[in-house]
């Protein structure tokens, strides 16, 4: 699962849920943070000392709990692995590579998890904020490689951060909608990053941990 090993398991669901949610949820949410930042490498945001620790609890306080079945796996102990891993300043992972087609990825690396901790009723606030990041970026980026880039980027850019959630996560084109219940809660980070910035943002949510 983590290694380059073989191991036969009776389920591999929730190995892979781990893994689009663990490591690429995460992975897609540095990519986001670092474009926005200024920062090339996600091994250089992940081990930054404001991002760092909220992608710890991003991973350890929602990914983690929202699966219920987990099959067996040590949940918290392949994050701190993934974390360890996409540090490797060897890997030189560029930022705006994995930031490519997040209309595709963030629905099911971001908004699956996203409305199943909501349904369960366990805290989504780290999600809440990961997407409010993304919107941000549609926003606010000169080159996104996306298909869906010149829908979305006229709807990010509105300058009521309610009326601009709600038309980008609305689009016709996702067939995995996050839950409208979240939306005023994502404008509201939005305002924040706006009137702020990412970091503080990110700063704020790990405060109020």
């Amino acid at each position: 699962f983590i290694g380059s090993g073989v191991e036969f398991v009776p389920d591999v669901k929730p190995y892979e849920l781990s893994k689009i949610r663990l490591f690429n949820g995460v992975h897609s949410t540095l990519a986001y943070i670092g474009e926005i930042e200024g920062i090339e490498f996600v091994a250089n945001a992940v081990t930054h000392p404001i991002i760092a620790p909220f992608i710890k609890a991003l991973q350890e306080n929602e990914m983690a709990p929202s699966i219920i079945d987990n099959g067996g796996i040590d949940l918290v102990a392949y994050a701190q692995t993934i974390r360890r891993r996409v540090s490797n300043p060897t890997l030189r992972h560029r930022a705006h590579q994995i930031a490519m087609d997040g209309s595709q990825k963030m629905q099911q690396r971001i908004f699956d998890t996203a409305n199943e901790l909501t349904e369960q009723g366990k805290p989504v606030a780290l999600h809440v904020a990961a997407i409010a990041i993304w919107v941000h970026f549609l926003a606010t980026n000169t080159e996104i490689d996306d298909p869906l880039a010149y829908k979305l980027t006229p709807l990010a850019q509105i300058s009521d951060s309610l009326e601009a959630v709600t038309l980008t996560l609305s689009l016709p084109e996702f067939t995995r909608r996050l839950n409208p219940n979240l939306f005023a809660a994502v404008a509201a980070d939005l305002s924040m990053i706006r009137s702020s910035s990412v970091l503080d943002l990110l700063s704020n949510r790990i405060a109020t941990l």
